[in-house]
């Protein structure tokens, strides 16, 4: 009789020391597989602002190819407006005996 509790007790604790593994493994797993998706969700936010901005500088491209597109297409007349806009706006020009006020204040 003893000799059957000695049997019963000594397979116990492999199972006991196999559910410790098996949950310290499982433990590991988790934690890997949580640092992982929060790592690759990090990733997606990224990649997703930086689409944005790709899909907005082309967006600002096509308006600019689209206004090349006009002037290229246009009149002399309308070529001339077009262009004295530029030299105001990019290049800060101004007619000859135009005066330019600028604001300092920074409103």
């Amino acid at each position: 009789m003893k000799e059957v509790v000695r049997e019963v007790e000594s397979e116990k604790k492999p199972d006991k020391k196999r559910k410790i593994i098996f949950g310290i493994c499982f433990g590991v797993f988790a934690l890997y597989a949580g640092v992982t998706l929060i790592s690759q969700q990090l990733q997606i936010s990224q990649k997703q602002a930086e689409l944005s901005q790709l899909e907005d500088n082309i967006l600002i491209q096509e308006v600019k190819n689209s206004e090349i597109a006009d002037v290229y297409n246009s009149s002399d007349e309308e070529n001339e407006e077009y262009i004295k806009r530029i030299a105001r706006q990019e290049l800060g020009y101004a007619e000859p005996d135009e005066r330019i006020f600028i604001n300092i204040a920074g409103e």
